[in-house]
């Protein structure tokens, strides 16, 4: 590679670390791993390997392909980018058919085509690809475009799987344990859980901590569950952080460590997982294993309040109500009970009813305080039967 003069020594480092890691360059895998090594320097990149690829080198091609299909270092061309993977599946390169495959599956050839691209999955998985037959396998799982066969399905992902994809890995693994349409095999499902988390699918260390964690046909080991739970936060699986987190909270199979789980827990939560942003905020609210601190404690409540969870919302409705963390905002503490209530938090309802009576933060409303009255009592609140009298 003739190098940009503006490339400097630990990016032209970064390529020769590149072309080691992806010696024949022409998957989207490749692709991910040289934007994270070469970032802003797509346009020279994409433009060398086009003249790669009019030199007439099988593999630049290839890879030139994918970035006009990703629009990778310029626009998409996906005409074109389907010209590249067409000729080359026709010439038998597995990986070009699989390429060409997803195009006609996703509508980016004119329209979707799941036909045409369930024949390209299966050219690419017969000649030797084995994320083509990691895509196969759905259409017989679903039963798309043909009839469902979840015992050819299952030996496509163990196909695909003993070809090095994690995924297909854990989906085999899935359909063991649950014996959907396959043998019901704990040991056999363990075993392949292993083989995705070993390659780096966090989801695969997640289902194997899980397994772990409930004793179901393994020993009940608890700090093994953990130490998953761990691997599969490490590797950006949401699920794993939050149990990880829950476990450092509680002292589960691991040192109890408030701080670390507090870390742990605001990750997941970042993550939009609600169940950890409520832990997180009843850690801060409790104040036993971190400081008390209503503020984050607030924070935290935002996204479950959000997704529909009522007692968050009437939780930050109290919290307005009351100043707690916050400046006291009548109007607020309505508006968060007005959701709480919406969502069948009938205590909420009340409250509503007691606000509009008494005109806090807003103009007293009696008959509309009888309808929030009415709605609390119908759900069981006797205080808002007894305001009815």
């Amino acid at each position: 590679m003739v190098l940009d003069p503006l490339y400097s020594e630990r990016e032209e480092a970064a390529y020769d670390k590149f072309k080691q890691i992806c010696p024949k360059p022409k998957t989207l895998e490749c692709l991910t791993k040289l934007r994270r090594l070469m970032p802003g320097r797509a346009k020279v990149l994409r433009a060398e390997w086009h003249t790669n690829c009019r030199l007439g080198r099988k593999n630049a091609c290839l890879f030139y392909a994918v970035m006009l299909r990703s629009g990778y270092g310029g626009p998409r061309r996906l005409d074109e980018a389907a010209k590249h993977f067409s000729d080359f599946c026709d010439r038998g390169e597995a990986v070009a058919c699989r390429q060409y495959a997803l195009m006609h599956a996703k509508g980016e050839t004119g329209r979707e085509d799941l036909k045409k691209a369930h024949s390209l999955f299966q050219q690419a998985c017969n000649g030797g690809d084995a994320l083509g037959c990691g895509h196969l396998a759905p259409f017989y799982l679903k039963g798309w475009v043909i009839e469902k066969d979840l015992k050819k399905s299952s030996q496509l992902f163990q196909k695909a799987c003993d070809g090095g994809h994690a995924l297909s890995c854990d989906t085999f693994a899935t359909m063991h344990f649950d014996g959907e349409g396959v043998r019901k095999d704990i040991a056999l499902a363990t075993d392949y859980f292993l083989k995705a988390c070993d390659q780096g699918f966090g989801q695969g260390c997640f289902n194997l901590g899980v397994i772990y964690g409930n004793g179901k046909g393994v020993g009940l080991d608890r700090q093994k569950a953990v130490e998953l739970f761990k691997k599969s936060c490490d590797q950006s699986f949401t699920e794993g952080c939050h149990n990880y987190g829950i476990a450092l909270s509680k002292g589960n199979g691991v040192t109890l460590n408030g701080q670390l789980a507090v870390q742990i827990l605001d990750k997941a939560c970042s993550r939009k997982m609600v169940q950890s942003c409520l832990a997180l905020a009843s850690i801060y609210f409790e104040g036993e294993l971190v400081e008390k601190n209503l503020r984050k404690a607030h924070s935290a409540l935002g996204l479950p309040c959000g997704k529909g969870n009522g007692k968050s919302c009437m939780m930050m409705a109290e919290m307005y109500r009351k100043g707690m963390g916050v400046s006291i905002s009548y109007s607020k503490a309505f508006y968060f009970d007005h959701l709480a209530c919406r969502i069948g938090e009938f205590e909420a309802c009340a409250n509503l009813g007691d606000q509009l009576t008494q005109g806090f933060g807003i103009d007293k409303n009696h008959k509309r305080a009888a309808t929030m009255y009415s709605k609390a009592c119908k759900g069981g609140v006797k205080r808002a039967c007894t305001a009815l009298e």
